[in-house]
C-alpha cells in the first residue's frame, strides 16, 4: 500500500514532483524574460527555443535543477529499495532478485558519475570482490561440508573402464552427466536452451519425473537415456512464471540442464567446478546464461552463496580488458562435452601492427 500510493499518486511521487517543478523553473524563467524584454521594447523570437533557453538558463537556475534533480533520483532509489526488500521477503531465493539496478549516484555538478570516464584504476575497482558484494568464505561463520558428493561417487565410480583413477575434471563431467537425467518437478529453476545461441532461466511448468534415484540413472541403457533425452519438457520464462500453461515452450529433456536447488546443492556443484571449467553461468543484470570460463571456485561468497569468479566470451575483447564476474553457484552450471562451448575459442587480440 505504501508503494502504490507513493508511486501511483502524483502528490506523494517524489520523481513526478521533480519533474514537473523543474519544468515550472524553466517556465518562470522564461516568462520572466520575456516580460524584461518587453519592457525594455525589444522582440523575443519565440521560434528560436535554443536561443530561448540559452537567455534564460543560467548558472542559479541550473544549481537549483540539479538539487530538484538529486531529490527526484533519491525518490527513485528508496522505492527501488523498498520494493526488493518486499521482493526478498516473499521469496528470498528468488533469481530475479539478482537483476539488481545499482543506485543511481550524482557527483556534486549532478553528472550521473556512471557517465564520468572510466580510468585504468576504476577498471581494477570494479574488478575487485569489494565492487561485486562478495566477501572471503573463509570468514562465513556457517562452514559447509558435502553430504551427498560421496554417495553419488559410489554410483558413478571414480575409475574409468582401464581402472585408472579420474582426474577431477573427469570425474565432475561424470558426475554432472548424472545430474542431467534428474526429475525435473514444477516451478523448479532450469537453464533452458531454447536455441543453439540461447539459454534461459526458466521454470518448469508442468512435472517431468522419469527418475528419481541414482539407482535408476545407473540403470538405465543407453538406448533408454536416449530416448528420455527425446521427451519434451515444458517451461516458461522465469520473469513470466505464474504457474500456468500459458506462453510456455516445449524443450526437449536433453536441452534442459538443471540447476542446483539450494544454497547446500550449489556449493557441491560449484565445489566441481575446477579452474578452467567450461560453465553456462547467468550473466549480470540479465537472466540469460552465456559461455564462460572459471578463473575461482574456493574464495569468495555472498552470504549463503558461493560465488565463482568467471570470464565471460567475448566480454571486454574490445578493449582487451577482461572483466572478471561473480556469480552464485545456484545460477551456473557445466557446459555438456557434447557441445561446441564446452571448449574455450580462442579470444580475438587487438593487431599491434598496421597493413600497409
Amino acid at each position: 500500500m505504501f508503494i502504490a500510493k507513493q508511486a501511483l499518486g502524483t502528490g506523494t511521487n517524489g520523481f513526478h514532483k521533480a519533474t514537473t517543478d523543474m519544468q515550472k523553473m524553466k517556465r518562470q524563467r522564461e516568462r520572466s524574460y520575456k516580460q524584461k524584454e518587453k519592457g525594455a521594447g525589444n522582440t523575443v523570437n519565440h521560434e528560436d527555443e535554443e536561443q530561448l533557453k540559452a537567455a534564460t538558463f543560467d548558472k542559479s537556475l541550473a544549481k537549483r535543477m540539479v538539487e530538484t534533480n538529486i531529490a527526484g533520483i533519491q525518490y527513485c532509489n528508496l522505492m527501488t529499495r523498498c520494493i526488493r526488500s518486499i521482493l526478498l521477503e516473499i521469496d528470498p531465493t528468488n533469481p530475479l532478485l539478482l537483476i539488481q539496478p545499482p543506485d543511481i549516484e550524482l557527483s556534486s555538478d549532478g553528472r550521473r558519475q556512471a557517465d564520468a570516464p572510466q580510468t585504468n584504476t576504476a577498471r581494477v575497482q570494479n574488478n575487485s570482490a569489494a565492487h561485486h558484494g562478495s566477501t572471503l568464505r573463509k570468514s562465513r561463520k556457517t562452514q559447509y561440508q558435502s553430504s551427498t558428493t560421496k554417495e553419488l561417487i559410489k554410483f558413478v565410480g571414480d575409475h574409468d573402464d582401464q581402472g585408472k583413477k579420474l582426474t577431477k575434471k573427469e570425474l565432475s563431467y561424470r558426475m554432472f552427466d548424472f545430474s542431467r537425467f534428474r526429475s525435473l518437478p514444477s516451478g523448479k529453476y532450469v537453464a533452458a536452451m531454447v536455441n543453439p545461441e540461447l539459454c534461459i532461466l526458466a521454470r518448469v511448468v508442468k512435472d517431468w519425473i522419469e527418475v528419481t534415484t541414482y539407482h535408476q540413472i545407473v540403470g538405465l541403457t543407453e538406448l533408454e537415456r536416449n530416448a528420455l533425452f527425446k521427451e519434451n519438457v515444458i517451461v516458461r520464462n522465469a520473469e513470466d512464471y505464474n504457474g500456468t500453461l500459458g506462453a510456455t515452450r516445449e524443450v526437449n529433456r536433453e536441452h534442459i540442464l538443471p540447476l542446483p536447488l539450494s544454497w547446500e546443492e550449489a556449493r557441491e556443484w560449484g565445489s566441481r567446478m575446477t579452474k578452467g571449467s567450461r560453465v553456462f553461468a547467468m550473466y549480470p543484470g540479465t537472466t540469460s546464461f552465456r559461455h564462460a570460463s572459471v578463473v575461482d571456485y574456493t574464495t569468495f561468497c555472498q552470504g549463503n552463496d558461493d560465488i565463482i569468479v568467471v570470464e565471460f566470451d567475448g566480454d571486454g575483447e574490445e578493449n582487451d580488458n577482461i572483466p572478471q564476474r561473480h556469480i552464485p553457484a545456484r545460477f551456473m552450471t557445466l557446459i555438456p562435452q557434447e557441445l561446441k562451448g564446452s571448449k574455450r575459442r580462442p579470444r580475438k587480440r587487438k593487431s599491434t601492427t598496421q597493413n600497409d
